[in-house]
């Protein structure tokens, strides 16, 4: 008896196993000139699928228990959850980690039941050129995130930075930005 009592615990366990979808998460950084200063912002964005774990934050958040989130409750929910989305996320320029200059978060339910929480990392630095990398901490969790750059003109990428994922302990999504070369003097 106790072991179909074990082997139907293991059937379940493994059957509700296979249904749990991960989170996934996204960053994209921009970079570009801004008075001067090279201006870098970085869309941290994580969605948990449908499921209990939602089902148990939206509950908590749901101040008027209409199944719901309002205005005011996403943002005290994405202020909870902000930290999640960021994760180990670290931005490094020329390979020296950066504080934000400013941070903003939103959350907000889907249409599917999934949640959405967005963080945007905006980072003023003096000059251009530089090596920007978005990259993970080495001690995070194995977790994917799929990262991308773009540059804005006036700025230029001296080297071109595909899509890709960025995971603990690689050298993260590099690129190179600098000024376009002056025209010769006539």
């Amino acid at each position: 008896m106790r072991i179909e009592a074990l082997f139907a615990a293991l059937l379940l366990t493994s059957v509700a196993a296979a249904h749990t979808l991960p989170v996934e998460r996204r960053a994209l950084a921009t970079a570009r000139l801004e008075a001067g200063a090279l201006r870098v912002d970085v869309m941290l964005w994580m969605q948990l699928p449908k499921g209990k774990a939602v089902e148990r934050l939206v509950a908590r958040f749901d101040l008027r228990r209409d199944g719901r989130l309002e205005a005011a409750e996403a943002r005290l929910l994405a202020d909870e959850q902000g930290p999640a989305a960021v994760g180990d996320f670290v931005l490094q320029v020329d390979g020296r980690p950066m504080k934000p200059t400013a941070a903003e978060s939103s959350a907000r339910l889907e249409p599917d039941g999934a949640l959405s929480v967005a963080v945007l990392l905006s980072y003023t630095l003096p000059t251009a050129p530089a090596r920007l990398a978005l990259t993970v901490r080495p001690s995070a969790a194995p977790a994917r995130i799929d990262g991308e750059w773009s540059v804005l003109p006036p700025l230029v990428q001296a080297e071109p930075a595909p899509p890709g994922p960025l995971r603990p302990g690689t050298p993260g999504l590099v690129v190179r930005v600098a000024l376009p070369p002056r025209p010769p003097a006539p």
